[in-house]
């Protein structure tokens, strides 16, 4: 079976960490197929915190608009990843000992360790 590429999006934060090798695992919802051997397409997403109705973004992309219409969250940058391994998590630990991750509505969720990166960040004009 030939690897899929898994496009999620990811905070800032948390994907410099991965950009600089400080993170080397994600913990995601299992709600779709990871295999070991596929690939994790992180793209850097920059979503604005809520703002008050009416409120006016000046994005240096383009013409100001109103807050919750901005176009384009992401900032370019993206980090594809070999999923060297994957493990389901089905519980969790607490304060009081271990209790089901899920139920049966939950999709759960799952362990990526990320093997070796490659990293694009858009060009300069």
């Amino acid at each position: 079976m030939n690897p899929m590429i898994h496009k999620v999006k990811c905070w800032p934060v948390p994907f410099q960490d991965v950009w600089d090798g400080r993170k080397t695992a994600e913990l995601r919802l299992y709600d779709r197929a990871y295999r070991q051997g596929d690939y994790l397409l992180l793209e850097e997403w920059k979503m604005l915190p809520p703002m008050p109705a009416g409120a006016i973004v000046h994005d240096t992309h383009g013409p100001a608009q109103p807050a919750m219409l901005l176009p384009n969250p992401y900032t370019g940058r993206s980090i594809l990843a070999f999923i060297s391994h994957f493990t389901s998590v089905d519980t969790v630990y607490d304060m009081h000992g271990m209790k089901p991750a899920r139920n049966s509505d939950d999709p759960g969720l799952v362990m990526l360790s990320l093997g070796s990166i490659l990293r694009f960040e858009p060009h300069g004009d």
